[in-house]
């Protein structure tokens, strides 16, 4: 019967599907030589410049760690600091163009932090000193100068730009961009889980028509 084929068709097709794809994908879970509380920030990017991606941690929310790839599954770890804080963002990209990776940390306490790398390993200095709840972040050209820019999000205000005017260092800027999100571009919506009320915030991306030239 032509149905009963199709059928038994399809879920041959099926089965062989699933242990193909199962056999093309498969992870096995390693130790990586170190191990970790609170390490809430994580970023994998290629630091030394090997092609091989590393690992940037934080270890308890306040020490930025190192793990260097060998290339064999191993990871040689290095503290490079103990920060005055928590530590909420890590966002990491060659900042001065110098052909070596940098790394910029925010957190509640401190403010912002950056690690900028050279030849002769990092040298710490602050953006911005003013302590506030730094959330998400991220680094793009925003003012086309072929610099990277920094946005970041505070929890309790509008977002912060930072402009990277290189060489000179890093500076916030209130103007490019209006960040105010008006009441009506916010749409809230309620929900129970498990008996638990949660908020959950849904923003919509808008291209503001104020925004400075691009």
């Amino acid at each position: 019967m032509p149905g009963l084929r199709l059928i038994f068709l399809g879920l041959s097709l099926l089965i062989i599907s699933k242990f193909s794809i199962q056999a093309q994908i498969h992870f096995e879970p390693l130790e990586l030589g170190k191990s970790w509380n609170s390490g809430s920030s994580l970023a994998s990017v290629d630091i030394n410049g090997d092609l091989l991606p590393d690992l940037v941690s934080i270890h308890q929310g306040v020490e930025l760690w190192i793990g260097l790839n060998t290339g064999d599954l191993r990871f040689l770890w290095q503290k490079l600091d103990e920060i005055d804080g928590i530590v909420w963002t890590i966002n990491i990209a060659d900042i001065d163009n110098n052909g070596y990776n940098d790394i910029i940390v925010a957190g509640e306490q401190f403010g912002i932090l950056l690690f900028s790398q050279n030849l002769n390993g990092f040298t710490k200095s602050v953006i911005d000193a003013t302590p506030f709840f730094s959330q998400a972040s991220t680094l793009f050209d925003l003012d086309n100068n072929g610099y990277l820019d920094l946005t970041i999000c505070d929890e309790l205000a509008k977002t912060r730009l930072y402009l990277n005017p290189f060489p000179a260092p890093f500076k916030r800027d209130t103007t490019f961009i209006n960040f105010k999100i008006k009441e009506k571009m916010v749409k809230r919506e309620i929900m129970v889980v498990s008996g638990q009320t949660l908020m959950m915030m849904m923003i919509q991306i808008y291209i503001f028509p104020d925004a400075g030239p691009m």
